[in-house]
């Protein structure tokens, strides 16, 4: 069996924090005027 990349605990827990950040991410896009204009 093939050891894991470094890199992938920190996927995972990137992962594992995304709905937070995503949230932030929204809100932020919902309170910016332009993302506002260009969807309504």
């Amino acid at each position: 069996m093939k050891e894991k990349p470094f890199y992938l605990p920190l996927v995972e827990h990137e992962v594992e924090s995304a709905p937070e950040s995503l949230e932030d991410d929204l809100a932020a896009l919902e309170s910016d005027p332009q993302f506002a204009r260009a969807t309504s």
